[in-house]
């Protein structure tokens, strides 16, 4: 499959994105934001950076992975394992672009 915009990779700095963005290196139209260009657990400012990028590809690595943290940090758990992929599911959904 080819594609003919960018593909981003969310969680890029990540364990599993920093691997991710690895295989797909030398690629061109990989995007991968960093938290200072992109706060993922900002919902607002995730569907503000899909909309100016339009990537065709949205490889979500993001992930609230600190099982004892998520007890005393619930909002932010939710955020980035609930609402971020909701929101990416609907915003490829309304733009026809795959994740």
């Amino acid at each position: 499959m080819t594609f003919d915009g960018p593909i981003a990779i969310l969680g890029g700095s990540g364990q599993l994105g920093s691997e991710v963005c690895k295989l797909l290196s030398g690629r061109l139209g990989v995007v991968a934001p960093g938290r200072q260009t992109l706060d993922l657990a900002c919902l607002a400012d995730v569907r503000i950076w899909l909309d100016v990028n339009q990537p065709n590809l949205i490889i979500n690595t993001a992930a609230y992975t600190d099982v004892d943290g998520a007890e005393s940090h619930k909002d932010a758990a939710y955020t980035l394992n609930s609402d971020l992929p909701s929101v990416l599911a609907n915003w490829c959904r309304k733009n026809g672009m795959l994740l």
